[in-house]
């Protein structure tokens, strides 16, 4: 039969504080303590809660309990003598509760997990595997290190953005399957918990929960929903200019069942076993591959690129793998208190029905102990790597990619153009972020970029620029355009935007200019729609114009002109070159009753290495002051 709460032992949790060590509570104030909470959460700082019947209100006031005081709290189960340690945290806050003729002194606190909550940074980490980044993060936070597995991808250019260093660690914990945390004081970056690669972390044999004995309550959970056999993450990867594909079976130790019940099974009466099996062994695909139809295709996550492209993808399989098939079985359940029933450990759930026995791993562990509640009571959940609280319900919690800090588009300053692989990049800082943040490579959006033709402009250090994000994630920054700011200052020779009257305005100069003034210029002045151009012209020129081509269509003509002038040019006087190759023409038409006029204000030199001819329908003239003539022989008519 079930135990009856009222028959439960009564456990008193065992509580230690001090300064920088935790030592034990004071008997007056340990006397005092009606209530004690301790929640353990996989995806949440450890939380612990005393409550203090206080009516002579002194345990606020009491400087042992001041914030920051670490706290150690340890509990017993009703079957043994000795006490296991259920967290170690430290005071963050002191509360009164004033009510009811009585008065409550409530002391709150976390695992030393909060620390990492309470900044926001912005950093780039270069060319680090994520193990290295906790470690790293870990070691800033003074936070003694315990389990940190190792990561296999090396990312060239990781950027820590407005976030906190916990909201970034479990970003980079989901993405690569990965959890983080705080557990028995030490900081802890391993694979996850219910993860097929990660072995059983508590020593010992894991405790044995049974219905009608010290499980009071269990709700277990089997659904398929939402559930694929296989999960595949594509990415693009420009570098190689292939999808970089990862594929994974959706798999989960969440719970063993002694059933062989599993997220693959539960997935077999909705698709093909057969075809299944064969697709998931495929290899990853290039550019060209489909997406299997069967299969959980995730797309909003740019990872690594370049070599590490195709490992990333594999990574991220694996990981959205396991955080999909958890879901295949949850667990609500109520115990007599054990202090054994952690978060990320299993406990062994019998005499329930067959398909829900087995070993189930703990997302959250809440430990009670108040007697007005019947003693020591522990209430856990099962819910794999789906947040459940409040606040990660509240904000989509874990069951969607991670939003960036930085959303849409923005400006940024031109940082870098000596881009290694001589593909047009730039790396730009955003100077609103913080001073010495700059991006990764970023690629410049271009006119035309193809295999044979495109366009190429690259903007110069110093130039504010428009910056946007492939699916919002700050690892693939794209140039947009370049933004004109108040130090900008080149100019097309004239007003680009010229008034006419108190409101009307329109644009009549619009073109390209380089840093030397070099300019390309159209310029066109057409009142309304339908109306005939006052002015339409294309000139390519220097910034004076001295030298220029220039067309003008209002004007019907084109003039190339070449009239340098010092310091911008070498060289006081001008030179014309058309230059034709071996047996080529230079054709000079005038067109029918038209004058071809060529005054050389100086010499005119017409030679040929084999003929000159002249021929005229009408007559020639030749004038000159003196007019010599040389040949042998020398034919007149």
């Amino acid at each position: 039969m079930t135990t009856p709460v009222s028959t439960i032992p009564c456990v008193r949790a065992t509580v230690r504080v001090g300064a920088v060590v935790p030592l034990p509570l004071r008997t007056d104030l340990e006397r005092k303590i009606i209530r004690v909470v301790v929640d353990t959460h996989l995806h949440l700082p450890g939380m612990f809660e005393i409550t203090f019947l206080d009516d002579d209100g002194t345990v606020a006031g009491d400087r042992s309990l001041n914030v920051g005081a670490a706290v150690e709290i340890l509990g017993g189960a009703p079957s043994s003598r000795t006490a296991q340690p259920l967290i170690n945290g430290e005071i963050t806050s002191v509360e009164a509760v004033c009510e009811a003729m009585s008065i409550h002194t409530v002391i709150r606190g976390y695992e030393k997990a909060h620390r990492l909550q309470r900044t926001r940074r912005t950093r780039t980490f270069v060319n680090m595997k994520d193990s290295d980044i906790a470690r790293r993060i870990a070691l800033d936070a003074r936070l003694p290190l315990g389990d940190i597995d190792e990561t296999r991808t090396t990312h060239a250019h990781l950027p820590q953005v407005a976030q906190s260093d916990w909201d970034f660690l479990t970003q980079r914990a989901r993405e690569c399957g990965f959890e983080t945390g705080v557990s028995e004081g030490k900081f802890y970056f391993r694979r996850a918990s219910g993860s097929s690669s990660l072995p059983v972390r508590l020593p010992g044999t894991r405790p044995a929960l049974a219905f009608k004995d010290n499980l009071l309550t269990f709700r277990p959970r089997l659904s398929s929903a939402a559930l694929a056999p296989r999960i595949e993450v594509r990415s693009w990867n420009p570098d190689a200019t292939t999808v970089a594909v990862g594929r994974a079976a959706a798999d989960s130790t969440t719970a063993d069942l002694t059933g062989g019940i599993d997220a693959d099974e539960l997935t077999d009466p909705f698709f093909s076993p057969g075809l299944g099996a064969a697709l998931a062994r495929m290899p990853a695909a290039g550019s060209g591959s489909k997406p299997d139809p069967d299969a959980h295709v995730v797309v909003n996550r740019p990872l690594a690129q370049g070599p590490s492209a195709a490992a990333a993808a594999d990574e991220a399989a694996r990981a959205a793998a396991e955080h999909i098939a958890s879901t295949f079985a949850e667990a609500e359940g109520l115990a007599i208190g054990d202090p054994h029933i952690q978060a990320g450990h299993q406990v062994d759930i019998r005499q329930v029905p067959a398909p829900f026995a087995g070993a189930w791993t703990v997302t959250n562990a809440r430990h009670v102990f108040c007697e007005e509640d019947g003693g020591y009571l522990t209430r856990f959940y099962v819910s794999g790597r789906q947040d459940r609280s409040l606040l990660g319900l509240a904000s989509l919690g874990a069951t969607q990619h991670t939003p960036q800090p930085v959303q849409g588009l923005v400006c940024g300053i031109v940082t870098n153009i000596n881009d290694p692989a001589s593909k047009g990049r730039v790396k730009v800082s955003l100077p609103w972020l913080s001073p010495d943040y700059e991006s990764d490579w970023a690629r410049v959006a271009q006119v035309g970029a193809g295999k044979r033709s495109g366009a190429l402009f690259i903007p110069e250090v110093g130039d504010e620029v428009l910056v946007g994000f492939e699916l919002a994630d700050l690892r693939r920054p794209f140039v947009l355009a370049g933004l004109i700011n108040g130090q900008s200052g080149y100019n097309l020779g004239g007003d680009a935007v010229v008034t006419s009257g108190h409101s009307t305005a329109a644009v009549q100069r619009r073109g390209i200019a380089t840093p030397s003034g070099n300019r390309l210029v159209f310029t066109d002045d057409v009142p309304t729609p339908h109306g005939r151009a006052k002015a339409s012209s294309i000139t390519l020129g220097t910034a004076r114009g001295n030298l220029s081509l220039a067309i003008d269509q209002k004007a019907g003509t084109v003039t190339l002109r070449c009239d340098p002038a010092t310091p911008d040019s070498d060289r006081k006087n001008g030179t014309i070159t058309i230059s034709c190759g071996t047996k080529g023409t230079v054709n000079v038409l005038g067109g029918q009753g038209g004058t071809v006029n060529v005054d050389a204000g100086g010499t005119l030199n017409l030679k040929a290495a084999q003929n000159i001819r002249m021929e005229s329908q009408g007559r020639i003239h030749i004038k000159g002051r003196t007019v010599q003539i040389n040949g042998t022989p020398i034919k007149l008519n």
